[in-house]
């Protein structure tokens, strides 16, 4: 599988993704050299919390717990 999906703006991300029956793969890419300096880039740092939501989303899931809303 190969799955590429740059960034729109130079201070921003690209994010692919792809959704099969029983896992979702992302591919999660930015520049290096972001010319705004707004904010860090960091590809890494947000596909650890992309992992770290779709694990907390499959403990949910596949728990027997009643899901409520939180708002």
């Amino acid at each position: 599988m190969l799955m590429f999906r740059g960034p729109v703006t130079t201070d921003g991300y690209g994010v692919a993704y792809q959704v099969n029956r029983d896992s979702l793969y992302f591919n999660v890419t930015c520049r290096k050299d972001n010319p705004e300096k707004n904010f860090p880039l960091s590809a890494e740092r947000l596909a650890h919390y992309i992992r770290e939501a779709g694990d907390h989303m499959r403990d949910v899931w596949s728990s027997a717990m009643e899901i409520k809303a939180k708002l």
